[in-house]
């Protein structure tokens, strides 16, 4: 499983405070906590701010001047990615993300190409959001086509499968596990995502929903997650599933993620 770290987004107060005020020991705090309890990248969103461009550059050098792991470049607007890439040299990163609008996905393409990165698919058409399985995974593979039209390769693609919030609309979970099963099916080379926490929004005992989210949606094909690694009990339901999965070699990582746990006395 491939897990990205949500804690650098604006839309977090603490985040957007730390971003605002620029205050790079408390950045630099989050971004190392979240690689030290198992992140492989780091997702870096300054959409809330009125200077996200600037905000954005300032967080990404801050982090990778610290902290060695990959980022993910969480933004809708291709001109303030532009400037981030202008001006920062980025390894291994991903681009989140490209919908089928036309302009973003012209602009972010581009990007993608000239700097060799990862892409989030957000199957998301010009008519708006998907309001069924049927619609993601028609939009979804009018993205992959178009990717490979312009020579981006499924394992370069992560199709983000909308997590949605249940108390707002309580068939959309399923839709997004409809939607992973359906594209692990077709596409074995494809990456699969989500931002697990989107799901529990404005209901109690949130943590319970978003792991069992997370089980179901890994069950059906989801190898990448962007969650919350610092929170134990999720990490640890992710190691377990890993395990229930076959993916993981005599349950050493779960083994190993119960032994942290115990250590911080967290379990």
């Amino acid at each position: 499983m491939i897990i990205i770290g949500e804690k650098l987004n604006s839309s977090i107060s603490k985040a957007y405070e730390v971003i605002q005020s620029r205050n790079e020991p408390a950045i630099i705090k989050i971004a190392k906590a979240q690689v030290e309890h198992g992140a492989d990248y780091l997702d870096v969103n300054t959409a809330m701010l009125v200077d996200e461009a600037e905000a954005l550059l300032w967080a990404v050098r801050t982090i990778t001047q610290a902290v060695d792991c990959p980022i993910m470049v969480d933004t809708p607007n291709p001109d303030a990615a532009r400037y981030l890439y202008e001006n920062v040299d980025l390894e291994n990163s991903i681009i989140n993300s490209i919908s089928l609008e036309p302009d973003r996905f012209e602009g972010m393409v581009e990007l993608a190409l000239k700097y060799d990165t990862g892409v989030v698919a957000m199957p998301i058409s010009p008519a708006g959001m998907p309001s069924n399985a049927e619609e993601r995974i028609a939009n979804s593979k009018e993205l992959i086509a178009k990717f490979g039209e312009r020579g981006i390769s499924h394992d370069r693609i992560y199709v983000d499968v909308i997590a949605e919030a249940a108390g707002a609309s309580w068939e959309a979970p399923h839709a997004s596990i409809q939607t992973a099963r359906a594209l692990r099916s077709e596409y074995p080379d494809l990456h699969i995502t989500a931002g697990v926490s989107n799901v529990s929004y404005g209901l109690p005992e949130r943590g319970i929903l978003n792991r069992a989210y997370l089980c179901c949606l890994m069950a059906n094909g989801m190898d990448s997650c962007i969650i919350n690694p610092l929170n134990t009990n999720t990490m640890l339901q992710l190691r377990a599933c890993e395990a229930m999965l076959g993916q993981d070699e005599y349950c050493m990582e779960y083994i190993t993620a119960c032994r942290s746990a115990e250590d911080e006395d967290e379990i």
